[in-house]
């Protein structure tokens, strides 16, 4: 019988050590605080969420009624959202159908606070892109 080979550790690299295993006992012993929620009974903060739906059923406008909402700290679909800066990443809308949608969406834009970064035809990989919130 062959040796199984792995060739990330021929190369020298080191896998990451397991995490501690713990009994039950001690993990119920001790619960993990709660983070806050973002969109009340949906989205706790460090968390992350995915909107899936078939083509055209309206993600990129719910995504966007979102940012605006929780920019704003206003319901989205009758949820409480937590009132936070937004950085809403555009990889998929033209920009004059984006500013379109937007206006329709907010109305005023002088009642929030949103950043909107057009990535949209751009050679950049999106999971090289770094969004960082000082100054919103």
């Amino acid at each position: 019988m062959s040796e199984q080979v792995d060739i990330a550790v021929d190369l020298g690299a080191i896998p990451p050590p397991l995490p501690d295993i713990c009994f039950f006992e001690e993990f119920a012993a001790s619960p993990p605080t709660v983070p806050p929620q973002i969109i009340e009974s949906i989205l706790h903060q460090g968390c992350k969420m995915i909107l899936g739906g078939t083509s055209k059923s309206n993600k990129s406008w719910c995504l966007l009624d979102l940012a605006i909402t929780g920019a704003s700290g206003q319901r989205w679909w009758g949820r409480r959202c937590t009132k936070l800066p937004v950085v809403y990443i555009n990889y998929e809308l033209q920009p004059w159908y984006l500013h379109s949608g937007a206006r329709d969406c907010s109305g005023d834009p002088g009642w929030f606070r949103i950043c909107i970064c057009d990535d949209n035809g751009t050679d950049v990989p999106p999971y090289s892109n770094a969004v960082y919130s000082d100054g919103l």
